[in-house]
């Protein structure tokens, strides 16, 4: 005979508070949090001074990308070393952030600081309309995006535009 705690057990472990949890994402430098992780960057850009399209730029002015790892990097390098609910520790972070920065090749910060990282795993509608330009198109600025427009899918497109630009430019 089956056990009944066994039979259904597959989906047991996702339950509701958890499945909530899961549908949240978090800011890395207080207790804000929102459905929509453009809305936590976008937060964290007005409280602190953490703006996507500038990290971006810099990195890209330098010769490096700002790609899927890279964000991974400095949201996983962020969490490790901001203090909760400190505005000007996060300001002074996010100003100590910079190409040369030696956290960028530290592998240690491909390992999410926390489960489930929304910031690590949502596209997010960052990059500038200089950056678009000067990779040959493909991403969309923040401002420009319109509620309901497109799927996210700003990463795919970013990580698509500077492969197709590193290809040409070879």
């Amino acid at each position: 005979m089956a056990d009944p705690d066994l039979s259904d057990g597959s989906d047991d472990w996702e339950g509701q508070e958890s499945d909530e949890e899961l549908d949240l994402a978090f800011s890395i430098f207080d207790d804000f949090s929102a459905e929509d992780s453009d809305a936590v960057w976008n937060h964290m850009k007005d409280k602190c001074g953490l703006d996507l399209s500038v990290v971006s730029k810099q990195l890209t002015q330098s010769g490096k990308e700002f790609d899927e790892y890279a964000r991974m990097t400095l949201v996983n390098y962020l969490r490790k070393h901001a203090v909760k609910n400190d505005a000007e520790h996060a300001r002074q972070l996010v100003a100590s952030i910079g190409p040369q920065s030696a956290f960028w090749e530290d592998e240690e910060y491909l390992k999410p600081q926390i489960g489930d990282d929304r910031l690590l795993w949502d596209d997010f509608k960052w990059s500038s309309s200089e950056n678009s330009s000067e990779t040959g198109g493909g991403t969309r600025n923040v401002q420009e995006t319109q509620p309901n427009a497109a799927p996210k899918t700003a990463g795919a497109a970013a990580a698509a535009a500077a492969a197709g630009a590193s290809v040409s430019g070879a």
